[in-house]
């Protein structure tokens, strides 16, 4: 947490009298904040909401809310680097657009490591995936546009396996 915010109290910023290693808890209702001075003029502030407790590792002198913090951080870089590599996002200067194309990004990711989840024998990479759940998401659209005669030879050719038989063929 940055410590220029006004609701921090005083005694949990950096200070010369305070030890190094030295952690100070302040707990109201379902918060808990935690200043620890890892070197001399220097704080690092905790707000947790799952932490209710003020207990510190034997082994390293850190609180728990730092090594569950440390053990945790890398989820972040993880899902933006996977939202680099297979993006949906356009060049856009609308907010809510750019917006949408994230959470797409991040909507394939979560339903990727559902899907592995569920299928722990499919070994499918995530480009795959993402393929066939778009492809999947289209099939309705597919087999619709398949009975369409008026389309390019090419269209019809790739749509012909989404084509139903039924006798009522429209034309556009």
């Amino acid at each position: 947490m940055k410590k220029n915010k006004k609701e921090i109290p005083p005694e949990f910023l950096p200070s010369k009298s305070r030890e190094i290693n030295s952690s100070l808890f302040g707990f109201q209702h379902d918060f808990c904040l935690v200043s620890t001075i890892p070197k001399k003029n220097k704080a690092v502030i905790f707000l947790s909401t799952a932490h209710d407790t003020s207990d510190i590792d034997d082994i390293t002198s850190k609180t728990i809310i730092n090594l569950d913090y440390n053990a945790t951080k890398g989820g972040v870089d993880t899902v933006d680097q996977m939202c680099a590599s297979y993006s949906t996002s356009r060049i856009t200067r609308r907010w809510p657009l750019a917006l949408f194309f994230r959470h797409l990004d991040i909507a394939g990711i979560n339903a990727n490591i559902i899907f592995k989840f569920n299928n722990v024998e499919n070994r499918d990479r995530r480009r795959q995936f993402l393929k066939n759940l778009a492809l999947d998401l289209m099939k309705e659209h597919l087999k619709e546009r398949a009975g369409i005669l008026s389309l390019p030879k090419d269209v019809q050719v790739f749509l012909e396996k989404y084509k139903e038989n039924h006798s009522s063929v429209r034309e556009m």
